[in-house]
C-alpha cells in the first residue's frame, strides 16, 4: 500500500495550497497571499516565484523577440537552441525565405530579425527594405557567412542595424543582439575591415556615400550633436549612429574631428 504523501508539489519550496492566479493582475509591484502569482503581461502570461516571507512581485524583465531567418533549417535550429538558452530571448518565428520574414515580420512584430543575406527568392537586402517599409524602426542584424565589402555596405545602404558573422562566437553573436535591440551599432571586426578596404578600392574617396551619409556629414561639420541631427533629419539617434559608424568605415576615419577634416579635404562637403 503507497503511504506516500502526495498532497503536496513535487516541487520543492511551491506549495499548491498558496497558489494564486491572477490573469487580470496589472503588470506592476502587487502584493498577493500565496506562494505564486500569474500576471497578464503585454505579449502573455508571467509566472513570478514568490517566497511566504516577502509575497511582493516586481517587474520581470521582458523577453528580447526574435524572428531567425535563414535558408539552412539546420542554422535555424542551432541559432533557436542557443538563444533559448539564456533567460532572456524568445524565438516569434523562423523563416527561410525573404518573402516569410517579411510575412512573419508583420504577424509577429519582433524585438529584432536575425536576417541571412543569400536565400533563395527574395534575397536579404530586399527583404530588410521590405520590413524598414512595415516598420521604420525595426531592428535587423545581418548574421551572415560573407563579409566582402561590397555586401556589407549594400547591407547597411539597405537599412541593417548591424552585422555579424555566423562564425562568431556566442558571446559575441548575443552581446550583437542586446546591443542592436538598443540601439547601439553592432559590427562584426572582419565586416569594419572589408568596409575600410572596398572604400579604398573606390576611384575616389567618398564615391561610394549615400545621399543620406552625405547629409549628416554635412550637419556633423556644422558642428551638430548626435540628438540635433536627428532631430534636423527626422530620424531616430540610433540610425544617426548607424550613418556615422559607416562613414568612418567608409572614409577610414576614426573620430568626429577627423572625418570632418577628411571630408573637407577631399571636397565631399562644402566648408561650414
Amino acid at each position: 500500500m503507497d503511504n506516500a504523501d502526495h498532497s503536496r508539489p513535487a516541487l520543492p519550496g511551491v506549495s499548491l495550497r498558496y497558489l494564486a492566479l491572477s490573469l487580470n493582475a496589472p503588470p506592476d509591484r502587487r502584493r498577493v497571499d500565496g506562494d505564486t502569482l500569474a500576471t497578464q503581461q503585454p505579449g502573455g502570461v508571467t509566472i513570478c516565484l514568490l517566497t511566504r516571507a516577502s509575497a511582493e512581485v516586481r517587474p520581470v524583465t521582458p523577453l528580447t523577440r526574435v524572428l531567425i531567418v535563414d535558408d539552412h533549417p539546420i542554422l535555424r535550429r542551432g541559432l533557436r537552441a542557443v538563444l533559448l538558452s539564456f533567460p532572456d530571448f524568445a524565438i516569434v518565428g523562423e523563416a527561410s525565405s525573404g518573402e516569410e520574414a517579411v510575412r512573419l515580420f508583420a504577424e509577429t512584430r519582433p524585438d529584432i530579425v536575425l536576417m541571412d543575406l543569400v536565400m533563395p527568392g527574395m534575397g536579404g537586402v530586399s527583404a530588410i527594405r521590405a520590413i524598414l517599409e512595415i516598420e521604420s524602426e525595426a531592428r535587423i542584424l545581418v548574421v551572415s557567412n560573407y563579409d566582402e565589402g561590397e555586401q556589407v555596405q549594400e547591407a547597411f545602404e539597405a537599412g541593417a542595424s548591424g552585422y555579424q558573422l555566423k562564425g562568431a562566437e556566442i558571446e559575441d553573436l548575443v552581446t550583437a543582439i542586446r546591443q542592436t535591440v538598443r540601439g547601439i551599432p553592432s559590427l562584426a571586426p572582419a565586416a569594419v575591415q572589408s568596409l575600410v578596404r572596398n572604400t579604398r578600392k573606390a576611384r575616389r574617396l567618398g564615391d561610394d556615400l549615400t545621399d543620406r551619409e552625405r547629409q549628416v556629414l554635412a550637419l556633423l561639420a556644422r558642428g551638430l550633436s548626435n540628438p540635433a541631427i536627428a532631430d534636423r533629419m527626422v530620424i531616430t539617434v540610433a540610425t544617426v549612429k548607424f550613418h556615422l559608424h559607416s562613414i568612418r568605415a567608409k572614409l577610414g576615419t576614426k573620430t568626429r574631428t577627423e572625418t570632418v577634416a577628411v571630408a573637407l579635404q577631399n571636397h565631399l562637403i562644402e566648408v561650414p
